[in-house]
């Protein structure tokens, strides 16, 4: 198998903004960082590794996230943003 024959599609499934110091010790502060999604094309067939922010968060993040991750972190996605729709913009 040639590198060639293996595709990988980033995508931008969102973004979340949360406290400084989960992803870096000691810095304060908050940060918003990208919710990414892959899709892995291979001969054998197709791997969506992660899936992005599932689509309920934008009306129930504490019934999707839990009260805990819903207090730490802001979800900002969009219908535009869900993974299906970055799916079907690939093909």
């Amino acid at each position: 198998m040639r590198a060639a024959d293996v595709t990988v599609h980033a995508m931008n499934c969102g973004w979340q903004t949360g406290p400084l110091g989960l992803f870096l010790e000691g810095e304060t502060g908050k940060i918003r960082v990208p919710t990414p999604a892959f899709l892995i094309e291979h001969p054998k067939g197709r791997v969506l590794f992660d899936s992005g922010i599932h689509r309920e968060v934008r009306a129930d993040p504490v019934g999707r996230l839990g009260r805990t991750v819903a207090s730490l972190f802001t979800v900002e996605t969009s219908e535009a943003e869900d993974v299906s729709a970055r799916l079907e913009s690939l093909h």
